[in-house]
């Protein structure tokens, strides 16, 4: 059985009520007893004094009787009361308690005072001869008007013990305390058994409370049986709880929603509030700032991402409530250039500031390749062409009837023009390969076979620069389908372009590596090398390391851009492995047949 721990502070607060009510209860009860005790003792002290007076005027010798201590006393023992007998004068004549005995005047008691001036008196006093608080009255011996003997009048005065009047007081209130006491503790544990009847349902719904807090929605079986307020408290709790399962699985659905919009977006997208304390973050969004998402939600901006162009963008726009656009680079290897979106996000209560970030690397590489490349083109185009000009305008001018040097410049413009007509299908051959219109045959190879047939091609250039072409193959041969000419075109310009810068009487190697999935072609010289700069640039159009050189070499610059687009075309790779001074290797991966290549 289990108590609410609400029970004992209600226990306690009826019990401390319960006691305060019964003090008061006390306390009135026992100020309206006491007044009526004293009323009734006064009364009865009264009788006993009137008694008493009648007594004394009835003896020989009336106050100076001999016999009347003896009366006093006897009168004490049956009434439980101090008597004295006082002159006119104020002297005591006789006292029950100290008999003759001088005890001073009492002229100046207020009783005496009060019984001379209204014919009785009445005080609740400590007595200055016993020390103890007494009750006492006085009343004349003779009433005005009544005939004096011998001139003698004084005062019969009755003291009752305080202590025994109020005994009965006490007794009472000991009485009411004791049945206080045990009526409230009987009415407490009588109370504990009810409330817990009536309290029962608390700890049951403090439990459900805990499980819709927790996300756990159950019903409160046995409530809904009971017919009080507790089933109607039961039914609205289980109505809320009905209400909150919808919205929870609204909110978790439309969290889902834009978790999934915000995760499958290529933009970053941040939303801060006026404090620039990140509220939403995309994993986009932390890709481009290189910061992971646990460091950036719920943070300040400023403290995770220190890029002043994107902190001055928010904070135009939370002061001006307008849109902003910029464009910086981020400071994180590798450096992206992200253009961004600031626009106020507005909100019940204060403004914050929605971010939607692009990330513009590759678009303003490509802007920069393009304009290269038209600048390339230009310059590779307009060199050949100026020769051509120069020599055909030579040739009008006159030169044309030079029959020694005229079939040089026409010899000339026709080397220029095979230069240019090279260019422009180089060219033409890229194009085709970036639209992904070339189409290919797919048939099986031979390696060693191309390998010697590439040789033989190059073989008089080789020894004209003084260089050995060596073939490396897998001894047992290495035949994979793939197209014939394109591989050609990939190894043609790949030696050329390694006989064109080796070392003379160095060596230029074709080898061949076979893997389960894939045919690894490599083309290595020992020439200058290629520094790490430019390896990153070697396959754009027109890229030379050395301009110059590769001019009188002949080369038109397209060589490894062709190459690359016709290795990624057979859906193969590339890579390049160069230290200045000591040569360069190009690694060819391709697969073994059409049907690894990847859409």
């Amino acid at each position: 059985m289990r108590f609410s721990k609400a029970l004992p502070n209600f226990l306690l607060g009826y019990i401390s009520l319960h006691l305060v009510i019964a003090a008061i209860f006390l306390f009135v009860l026992t100020g309206w007893l006491r007044d009526q005790l004293l009323d009734q003792t006064r009364l009865r002290m009264q009788d006993v004094s009137y008694g008493l007076r009648e007594h004394v005027k009835a003896l020989p010798a009336g106050m100076n009787d001999p016999e009347l201590l003896k009366h006093v006393q006897n009168l004490e023992s049956r009434v439980q009361a101090r008597f004295t007998i006082v002159d006119s004068e104020g002297q005591v004549l006789v006292d029950s308690r100290t008999g003759y005995k001088d005890i001073g005047n009492h002229g100046s008691r207020p009783e005496i005072i009060e019984a001379r001036q209204k014919g009785i008196g009445f005080q609740q006093r400590t007595s200055e001869t016993l020390n103890l608080p007494l009750l006492y009255l006085a009343i004349p011996l003779y009433e005005p008007g009544e005939s004096i003997p011998n001139q003698q009048n004084g005062f019969v005065r009755v003291a009752f013990e305080e202590q025994a009047v109020f005994e009965t007081i006490r007794s009472l209130q000991k009485f009411l305390w004791i049945f206080t006491i045990g009526s409230g503790v009987l009415a407490a544990a009588l109370m504990s058994l009810f409330a817990f009847r009536e309290m029962q349902p608390l700890p049951k719904f403090a439990e459900a409370a805990r499980n819709v807090a927790a996300g756990k929605y159950v019903m409160l079986p046995g409530l809904t049986r009971r017919e009080d307020e507790w089933k109607s408290l039961a039914d609205a709790f289980a109505v809320m709880q009905a209400e909150l399962r919808q919205r929870e699985t609204r909110l978790r659905e439309n969290s889902q929603r834009i978790e999934a919009v915000l995760g499958s977006m290529v933009e970053g997208v941040l939303a801060v509030d006026n404090q620039q304390r990140v509220l939403v973050a995309n994993q986009a969004a932390c890709e481009m700032l290189d910061v992971e998402p646990a460091d950036l939600t719920h943070n300040l901006l400023q403290e995770v991402v220190r890029i002043p162009e994107l902190g001055h963008a928010i904070q135009h726009t939370l002061l001006t409530h307008s849109e902003r656009q910029t464009e910086f680079e981020t400071l994180s290897n590798p450096r992206r250039i992200l253009e961004i979106r600031v626009a106020p996000m507005p909100e019940q209560r204060e403004f914050g500031a929605a971010v939607v970030m692009h990330d513009v690397t590759d678009l303003r590489a490509l802007e920069n390749m393009r304009r290269d490349f038209v600048a390339n083109v230009s310059h590779e185009l307009k060199t050949p062409l100026a020769s051509i000009k120069a020599y055909a305008e030579t040739l009008r001018l006159g030169a044309i009837h030079d029959q020694e040097n005229n079939l040089d410049f026409v010899e000339q413009i026709e080397d220029q023009a095979v230069v240019l007509d090279r260019q422009i299908a180089d060219l033409l051959l890229l194009s085709e390969l970036e639209s992904g219109k070339s189409t290919f045959e797919w048939t099986e190879v031979d390696l060693a076979d191309i390998f010697q047939k590439c040789r033989k091609r190059f073989l008089v250039e080789a020894e004209r620069r003084d260089l050995e072409i060596a073939i490396g193959v897998p001894e047992r041969g290495c035949i994979f389908e793939t197209d014939r000419v394109a591989l050609r075109s990939i190894l043609d310009n790949l030696v050329s372009n390694a006989i064109r810068y080796a070392q003379p009487s160095s060596e230029v190697k074709i080898s061949a590596v076979d893997y389960p999935e894939r045919v690894q072609i490599m083309v290595t010289d020992h020439g200058v090398g290629i520094s790490d700069e430019n390896q990153e640039r070697i396959f754009e159009r027109f890229y030379r390391v050395d301009k110059a050189r590769s001019r009188d070499l002949g080369g038109t610059g397209l060589g490894l851009a062709i190459v690359k687009h016709t290795v990624n075309a057979l859906g193969g790779t590339i890579a390049v492995e160069s230290k200045l001074g000591q040569g360069t290797t190009f690694s060819v991966r391709l697969p073994r047949n059409s049907n690894a290549v990847k859409d």
